[in-house]
């Protein structure tokens, strides 16, 4: 992998990190001022340079050092579940240091101390537990809320119908009608308008006028007067469905010859 040039602090900084990963302290010893050290600090680890070498470092580090997630949990269960019967033998009598087994001493807290005629006492103390019970606890939850998670994704994903030539078929189906729907909808929309928009006295589309029939000249509109809506177009019918068997035989019909246009 390529990596990023840095610049002297910046390599300054990382070099600090790797001490304690104390990012604010790190950007404090390599010189920033302590009032805008976090600042400077979190601006540093954004950058993809300092975070690769970061990375690697700790990489090379924890190999050498042989720093595993499982070491680390082994070492604390050690010392949360440490039994304070293992510094004694079966008389109750207390067993000297150099036989007890390794983990045993791996827990306990010694120390030493010069006393009077140049005799040094022992002092054995069990270690503190709770702490390392709580973080075991607080682990073990997170991994249980995690499993917990899973478990429902996988549920919910058995749950989830599967797709198949036939409900995949049906889909497209059922779109296809949405959007023959929604075209209908948008074309009879666009008619409503239009008509609307059309004359009163004008015959609606695929109808002709009356010959000789008389149009009204449109009347101007006074200023400030609310337009009305336009008349729905009126329907043409032929007299003889009123009964009339020709054109001459209507006398209270209105002049005209034609067709008749009723309210």
């Amino acid at each position: 992998m390529q990596t990023t040039s840095l610049t002297d602090r910046q390599e300054r900084f990382v070099h600090e990190y790797m001490i304690d990963q104390n990012a604010t302290q790190a950007a404090i010893r390599c010189g920033y001022s302590p009032r805008s050290a976090r600042t400077q600090a979190a601006e540093l680890m954004k950058l993809p340079g300092v975070k690769q070498r970061i990375r690697d470092g700790l990489a090379k580090l924890f190999a050498e050092l042989d720093i595993t997630a499982a070491r680390l949990l082994r070492e604390r269960a050690k010392i949360a579940f440490f039994n304070p019967a293992s510094l004694f033998d079966g008389q109750g009598q207390p067993i000297p240091l150099q036989f007890l087994d390794a983990d045993t001493m791996a827990a306990l807290n010694v120390s030493y101390e010069m006393r009077i005629g140049e005799v040094w006492a022992i002092r054995v103390r069990p270690p503190n537990r709770a702490p390392h019970m709580a973080a075991l606890e607080k682990m073990l939850a997170k991994f249980k809320a995690l499993e917990q998670e899973v478990e429902e994704e996988e549920r919910e994903e058995q749950r989830r119908p599967r797709m198949t030539p036939e409900i995949f078929d049906r889909i497209v189906a059922e779109e296809r009608r949405e959007r023959e729907a929604a075209r209908e909808a948008a074309r009879a929309a666009a008619e409503a308008r239009a008509a609307a928009r059309a004359p009163a006295n004008q015959p609606p589309a695929g109808t002709t006028a009356a010959p000789g029939a008389a149009r009204q000249p449109a009347k101007p509109e006074a200023s400030g007067a609310v337009r009305q809506a336009p008349e729905p177009a009126k329907e043409p019918i032929n007299p003889a469905r009123l009964g009339f068997r020709s054109f001459d035989n209507r006398p209270k019909l209105a002049e005209g010859a034609g067709e008749v246009w009723i309210d």
